[in-house]
């Protein structure tokens, strides 16, 4: 980073001032000081924090670091590292995936980024001796895959070299996945391994502070309140200009001036389907349509940049199973395919099927171009795919292979499972063939596996999405409940965030890690209080609700009505017992109507009545209605039914929530309404 430059951020230190610079020659792009900006709010919110010992604090998370997908929270993560070094941090612990493929890389990052310090990974720490001197004169950073036996050993090192003193900062990166409890719904059960091996690392220390990192936060969100694996505060970082995420793959307005119809392509559900049928290690097949057309678009469209930027290597993805069978199945039939277009590039006569291959190329070149703009010409692509079709490698990346996703050829072919997943990069990514299709998905799970996302605007006219309509419904949904869990904790960053919303039959996470007794309210569902507060002159809020429901038409009309005169009635409903409620919890309802408002609009449905008899206490899930009264009114917006009850010289006003009709699930934690949702803190 040149002087001038770096002399424009302030309050740095030569630790923080080396990992800025080295994440600048690592991407000339990137913003350093947005990324500054957000690893001082993380540190300075964990040194703002009371520490471990302070009567009547209970050992929560400190703080989450919020990200999009491959959208660089590495890089504040490592740019925190720095800022703590420089704030007085003298034991850095970062926690990675026991995958050996992103545990090196995030090893590598860290090395590359932070030259000031001993930055020991799992084959160097053993050395108790070397660590013991590293903390005695200066400060070190110990990276550990989440694995049990490594984690213990950890702890052991640490112990060796007396490290309980010092003043240490535990990074959890990809922090949902295996750090969480996963025998959670069992709360007289002992904690799983990992997650118990996690706590005793935290509780080692005097002084400690725990940081969570992840680009899913679903299952952080549902834990308890005042839980040590629940966030306290959560630090938004957002994407550069060059980003390319759910807005621009699912959200095809936006770009449908400049595509056709956006990045997105078809490919039938059943041919999918059949890809990841039982087949034996010697089956040959051919590959079918999507996957061909998909192929086609990949070689034309990295020929078209090889012509003008001929060292580049570009990337495909083909991620439709976790099954090795299905991965060297998938191998051979592209192998043969690849083989096949080679051969019919360089055949002088061609055969009626090698005419059929090269017209898939042509077609491919005619969909890139209503998206790419000026292509070289189809005869000058087709000539360099000739000269470099045979510099084309198929890897296989599973928990079988030892395979990276190192770009070294012009044509790179990743296929695999799980390993292709969480946290790894791509490089110059353009076309990704997507079929993983479970029956009940994961929010969660499925976000993590859009490796399409990242900083490629710069390729954006190239890039395709190859997957079946009905996982691209599932990918919209998901995308739409990140931007509005992004836009709620953006507003209440210091908040519990209370419901996950998202469309039948998804579920935000895996249940194994969530407390039992999660909630849900769904689309067309109807909520009521057990029993109102009855009494014998209008208390306070009664009359606040009187005078505001005299506005709307009583008796056999509905009418319409704002969403925030909804939300005011159920602040101001009044029940007998409101701590046996799970449904009717006012502050859960609120936030949960905020989130349908900012989904189908400002208005509501209401109806009005006066002076109706008591029907005894209801089930919050049964409705006070009988009589079809509910369905005399439509059911596309939230309705709110509102009744004066009266009762020996008694009244109440008795209200009735019904959602709309809509494919949408709100997901919430009981516990957490305890605590008054979105707008204070944790305390």
């Amino acid at each position: 980073m040149e002087a001038a430059a770096m002399s424009e951020i302030t309050n740095t230190g030569r630790h923080t001032e080396m990992v800025l610079s080295m994440l600048k020659q690592d991407n000339s792009r990137i913003d350093d000081k947005a990324v500054l900006a957000k690893a001082q709010e993380v540190i300075d919110h964990c040194i703002d924090q009371p520490r471990k010992g302070t009567p009547g604090q209970s050992p929560t998370s400190d703080v989450l670091i919020y990200g999009l997908i491959q959208s660089g929270k590495t890089s504040v993560i490592t740019a925190a590292i720095g800022v703590a070094l420089d704030r007085g941090f003298r034991c850095i612990v970062v926690l990675t995936s026991d995958n050996n493929l992103l545990y090196a890389q995030t090893h590598d990052r860290l090395s590359r980024a932070l030259r000031t310090v001993a930055v020991m990974g799992r084959d160097e720490w053993p050395d108790k001796v070397s660590l013991k001197i590293s903390i005695a004169h200066s400060s070190a950073v110990l990276v550990c895959s989440k694995n049990v036996s490594r984690l213990r050993a950890l702890l052991d090192v640490l112990r060796g070299a007396e490290a309980r003193s010092l003043h240490a900062l535990i990074i959890d990166d990809e922090a949902d996945q295996a750090s969480l409890n996963t025998n959670a719904r069992n709360a007289e059960e002992e904690a799983s391994a990992v997650n118990a091996a996690i706590s005793d690392l935290r509780d080692f220390f005097d002084c400690a502070d725990f940081v969570q990192a992840t680009a899913t936060p679903q299952a952080l969100f549902l834990q308890q309140p005042k839980g040590a694996y629940r966030p306290r505060f959560t630090v938004l970082t957002e994407p550069g200009g060059d980003y390319v995420g759910g807005d621009f793959f699912f959200d095809v307005g936006e770009y449908s001036s400049s595509q056709r119809n956006g990045p997105l392509r078809d490919v039938d559900l059943e041919e999918v389907i059949e890809l990841t049928r039982k087949k034996g290690p010697g089956a040959t097949g051919s590959v079918p349509t999507g996957l061909r057309n998909a192929l086609n678009s990949f070689f034309v469209g990295a020929s078209a940049k090889l012509i003008s930027n001929p060292t580049d290597c570009f990337a495909f993805l083909c991620h439709v199973s976790a099954k090795t069978v299905d991965h060297n199945y998938l191998a051979r039939i592209v192998r043969q395919y690849w083989n096949d277009m080679a051969e019919a590039l360089s055949s002088a006569i061609k055969t009626p099927t090698q005419q059929a291959l090269l017209s898939g190329l042509h077609s491919a070149y005619d969909d890139l171009q209503s998206s790419a703009g000026s292509l070289p010409s189809v005869e000058g692509i087709l000539d360099q795919l000739a000269k470099t079709i045979q510099a084309t490698s198929v890897r296989i990346i599973n928990a079988n292979s030892a395979d990276e996703t190192k770009l070294d050829r012009p044509y790179s072919i990743f296929i695999g499972g799980n390993k292709l997943g969480r946290g790894v990069t791509i490089k110059n990514l353009l076309v990704s063939y997507y079929g993983r299709n479970p029956k009940y998905p994961n929010a969660d799970t499925v976000l993590q596996h859009a490796r399409m996302y990242g900083y490629r605007r710069q390729d954006a006219g190239y890039i395709r999405l190859y997957l079946p309509h009905e996982l691209a419904e599932h990918f919209t949904n998901i995308s739409q409940m990140e931007s509005n869990l992004r836009r709620l904790v953006e507003e209440y960053p210091g908040s519990y965030v209370e419901g996950i919303p998202l469309g039948r039959p998804i579920e935000p996470t895996r249940r194994n890690v969530l407390p039992r007794g999660i909630l849900a309210y769904c689309g067309g569902g109807t909520y009521n209080p057990r029993a109102p507060l009855f009494s014998t002159s209008p208390t306070t809020n009664m009359r606040q609700i009187d005078e505001l429901v005299s506005r709307y038409s009583a008796e056999d009309e509905y009418g319409s009505c704002l969403m925030p005169d909804v939300i005011r009635v159920v602040e101001l409903s009044e029940q007998v017992s409101a701590a046996d409620a799970v449904l009717w919890k006012p502050t859960v309802l609120v936030a949960a109507l905020k989130e349908l408002e900012s989904r189908y609009g400002p208005m509501a449905y209401i109806r009005v009545r006066r002076g109706r008899g008591v029907t005894g206490e209801r089930r919050e899930t049964q409705g006070i209605l009988s009589g079809g009264e509910s369905e005399q009114v439509p059911d596309d917006r939230v309705a709110l039914f509102i009744y004066e009850m009266v009762d020996a010289g008694k009244i109440a006003w008795w209200p009735q929530l019904r959602f709309p009709k809509q494919n949408i699930v709100l997901y919430f934690n009981p516990e957490a309404s305890q605590q008054t949702p979105l707008r204070a803190g944790p305390g």
